[in-house]
């Protein structure tokens, strides 16, 4: 019996430092291979203030200054969703579900090397200005600073019981108003208010 245990044993030894993952390649060398591997992700998006990139279901993202310098890097597991707005803001939003209750996202300005802060539901921006949604108002405020225009919570009919009630809002082409859609009673109608904002 014991001589088994002492094959089983061996065996057993053997079959682990086969299967251990061992390389003979220096510690430069692996880092070579790991940089070689990252510049062969998939190029999804790019243009002079970001890039997107794809690579084993992860999804990386690069944000550039104006002189193309590389002030953020981040890797996440859903692909996110940038655009450039306002001619040279960067925006970049999360969803981390279905609705826009979901989202969180930021404003990054290239040319300022200014990050604003962390919103959650970004509804619309214009002209440095963004409307956001938390709890059951809008918030109506600059991108980069803490003034606040407008916090829209009084509505002309009651919300659904809904865990996040706005579907949406937009802002005028100038700016000056900004139309608020929400769902209202037991029967979950879509309406779509109007406020003005100056």
């Amino acid at each position: 019996m014991k001589k088994i245990i002492l094959i089983l044993a061996s065996l057993l030894m053997v079959l682990l430092c086969a299967c251990a993952d061992r390389t003979d390649e220096p510690l430069d060398a692996q880092d070579n291979t790991a940089a070689a591997s990252q510049s062969d992700a998939e190029v999804l998006e790019e243009n002079k203030y970001y890039k997107i990139t794809s690579q084993d279901f992860m999804y990386s993202y690069l944000l550039y200054d104006d002189e193309s310098e590389v002030v953020k890097t981040e890797t996440v597991n859903k692909r996110p969703h940038i655009d450039v707005v306002d001619g040279d803001i960067v925006r970049v939003v999360f969803q981390s579900g279905t609705g826009i209750g979901t989202q969180q996202g930021y404003y990054y300005d290239p040319k300022n090397d200014v990050f604003s802060q962390t919103f959650s539901a970004i509804f619309d921006d214009c002209s440095g200005v963004v409307a956001h949604g938390t709890g059951n108002r809008v918030i109506v405020r600059d991108i980069f600073s803490d003034t606040v225009y407008a916090e829209i919570e009084a509505f002309s009919k009651p919300f659904a019981e809904v865990a996040y009630p706005f579907v949406g809002a937009q802002f005028s082409s100038d700016g000056s108003s900004i139309d608020i859609t929400y769902i209202s009673g037991d029967h979950y109608e879509e309406i779509t208010e109007n406020f003005k904002l100056k």
